[in-house]
C-alpha cells in the first residue's frame, strides 16, 4: 500500500512537471505577436529582419512543425540548456537563475523555519494549557488568518509596514552599494527580509 501511494504520488508530480514544461514551451508559440520581435523592441532602434530571424532561432522558435521543436525543447531541458530569458534578453535563464537562487533559497528557508518554530512553539503552549483560554482563542484565530490567501496578507503588510508606515523597506536585497559580509551588511539584509518572510 506504502509504495502504491508513492507511486501514484510520484505519478502526479509528473504528470504536473510535464504539464508545466508543455504550456512553457506552448505560450510564447501560440501567443499572439513574435517574442523575438517584442525582445529587440525593447532594445530600441531599427529591428533587422535577420536579427530577428537569428534571435528566433535562439529562442528555439522555427518555422518547423510544432511536434519537432517541442522534442528539441526537450533535449534541450535534459542538456541544462534553458535557453535566453525572455524577461531579462539577452541573459541566459540559467544566468538569470543562479543569480537569484542564493537569495530565494535564504528566503525559502528561513520562512520555512520561522514557520516551523512558531507552529511548533504555539502548539506546545496550547497543549500545555490544555482545555484553557489559550487552547480556545490561538487555533481559532489561527484558522481565521489561514482562511485569507498568503499574497493578499503579505499585500496588506508590505502596504501597510512599508509604504503607509515606511518602517521596512519594499523591494531589494540589501541597500549598501559595496556588500560585504559585515554586521551593517547583515542587519541591512535581515531589515530586508522581514517583509519577505
Amino acid at each position: 500500500m506504502r509504495l502504491a501511494f508513492v507511486a501514484r504520488r510520484l505519478g502526479l508530480y509528473l504528470i504536473a512537471a510535464f504539464a508545466a514544461v508543455t504550456i512553457n514551451f506552448l505560450i510564447p508559440r501560440l501567443a499572439p505577436g513574435d517574442p523575438a520581435v517584442a525582445a529587440l523592441a525593447r532594445l530600441g532602434g531599427q529591428v533587422d529582419p535577420s536579427m530577428i530571424e537569428s534571435l528566433r532561432t535562439a529562442y528555439g522558435i522555427t518555422d518547423a512543425p510544432l511536434i519537432v521543436q517541442y522534442v528539441q525543447y526537450l533535449g534541450d531541458l535534459v542538456r541544462g540548456d534553458f535557453g535566453l530569458s525572455f524577461s531579462r534578453f539577452p541573459s541566459p535563464v540559467t544566468e538569470v537563475i543562479s543569480g537569484t537562487l542564493g537569495w530565494s533559497l535564504l528566503l525559502g528557508g528561513l520562512a520555512l523555519l520561522l514557520s516551523y518554530l512558531i507552529g511548533s512553539g504555539l502548539g506546545i503552549v496550547a497543549a500545555w494549557f490544555r482545555g484553557g483560554w489559550f487552547d480556545r482563542v490561538v487555533p481559532a484565530s489561527l484558522l481565521f488568518i489561514g482562511s485569507f490567501p498568503y499574497f493578499f496578507l503579505a499585500l496588506l503588510l508590505v502596504y501597510w509596514l512599508g509604504v503607509q508606515l515606511g518602517v521596512l523597506p519594499i523591494g531589494q536585497a540589501y541597500e549598501y552599494a559595496e556588500p560585504g559580509f559585515t554586521p551593517e551588511f547583515i542587519g541591512d539584509v535581515a531589515v530586508h527580509l522581514l517583509l519577505p518572510v
